[in-house]
């Protein structure tokens, strides 16, 4: 597997599913459950499609910013800090969210 990005883990785990690419709030409407949620910033609005995904990439934040706390309290794997992953993560391409170490891969 290719490593596509890295960032700082948050909350640790290993999951594999279908990347959604968050660009803007119309795009949380393809959000299902089970998608890894790759999002711009930590803003709470997110909080409740957190609730649906199987792990999230954040490019921007701390490990105490709002999202990386629900994640660790939810237990769904998450890293942030993760510079141009929305870039570099295609929308619907199946990916493996190694949160223990802060990196994503391309599943394939």
């Amino acid at each position: 597997m290719k490593e596509i990005v890295s960032g700082m883990s948050v909350s640790p785990g290993l999951v594999s599913s279908t990347a959604r690419v968050i660009y803007n709030m119309s795009d949380l409407e393809k959000v299902k459950y089970g998608d890894i949620l790759v999002l711009p910033n930590s803003d709470p609005i997110y909080a409740i499609y957190v609730m649906r995904a199987a792990g999230t990439i954040c490019e921007n934040g701390g490990r105490l910013s709002h999202l990386c706390i629900v994640s660790l309290e939810m237990g769904i794997p998450c890293i942030t800090n993760a510079k141009n992953a929305r870039e570099l993560i295609k929308d619907g391409e199946n990916i493996m969210l190694d949160s223990s170490e802060g990196k994503v891969y391309r599943n394939g």
